[in-house]
């Protein structure tokens, strides 16, 4: 729900939404979407849906993007929080071929690529970052096979997309990209570089697309990069002094907020953790060992 909200925030116009059939049938929210303007969508992984509808919700984005308004699709056709774009469904091309084709092929109809990234995930007062990218007309397929037609629309859907995602060919490494980022950013507070840093998200595209280069370019850069990293962590857990030390170092006023908001919450916690242990852990303990006693 959060991915329609921020595309509304960001919007200059007026969006109607797809969104899953199960969400229009949740009491109070259902009414809530369809007073948005949102459209069912059914999809074969949700209970008691019927792909034979979708016919009926594709005709009403067409209409609504002859009339001049604009729909906004989610091309994957699932929620996931994987750092890579999943397989573009058909769904958005054949909407936007067919309004171009009922409009006479001259509907000047434009499709917006849109990245949507949170950071951190599934965090309260995270960060949302919205990138809009080049947009691009499907009127020069007018004379493709509607197969092949789809399949290029759905391929410029998907090369549009990556460069504004969080997008990895090798999604096993996104840890390796996240202790990058992480480098990058004690490693100016060690050395004390001016200016602006770039934000976090930011430094993680960027690892992210040095990366997918160097997995294509030079395999062998990439193992090296994570063993260097691996031996850092390692020496760091030896050492006993955590990365983020350098953090702590150039800001001891947050270091020691941070130490005492720790022991705030050890000093709340004290009184429930004594309050179980005396009420659940030591009577199960007793019992038990009184009933092995027993055997």
């Amino acid at each position: 729900l959060l991915d329609p909200a921020a595309l509304m925030l960001a919007s200059p116009r007026p969006v109607h939404f797809a969104a899953k059939g199960p969400l229009f049938r949740t009491p109070g929210l259902g009414l809530i979407l369809r007073r948005l303007g949102a459209v069912p969508i059914d999809r074969p992984s949700d209970a008691g849906s019927d792909v034979r509808r979708n016919l009926t919700a594709f005709s009403r984005m067409v209409g609504i993007l002859r009339g001049g308004g604009a729909c906004a699709i989610f091309p994957e056709g699932l929620s996931h929080d994987d750092p890579e774009l999943k397989s573009v469904r058909s769904g958005p091309a054949r909407v936007a071929l067919e309004a171009e084709e009922e409009g006479g092929w001259s509907l000047g109809l434009r499709v917006v690529p849109v990245g949507l990234s949170f950071h951190p995930r599934q965090v309260f007062r995270g960060e949302a970052v919205v990138r809009v990218g080049e947009r691009f007309r499907v009127d020069d397929l007018r004379a493709e096979n509607r197969h092949r037609a789809i399949r290029a629309v759905q391929e410029r859907i998907g090369g549009a997309l990556r460069p504004l995602i969080h997008h990895l060919d090798r999604v096993e490494l996104a840890p390796l990209v996240e202790s990058v980022a992480d480098l990058y950013g004690e490693h100016r507070r060690w050395t004390g570089r001016s200016g602006q840093p770039l934000p976090r998200e930011e430094v993680v595209r960027a690892a992210e697309a040095c990366l997918n280069h160097f997995l294509a370019a030079d395999t062998e850069a990439v193992e090296e990069v994570r063993l260097r990293v691996s031996q850092l962590q390692r020496l760091s857990g030896r050492a006993g002094v955590p990365l983020e030390a350098a953090r702590l170092r150039g800001s001891p006023a947050r270091a020691f907020l941070g130490y005492a908001g720790r022991g705030l919450l050890l000093l709340a916690g004290f009184p429930i953790y004594a309050f179980g242990l005396f009420t659940g852990f030591l009577p199960y303990r007793a019992t038990d060992r009184i009933a092995r006693a027993g055997k």
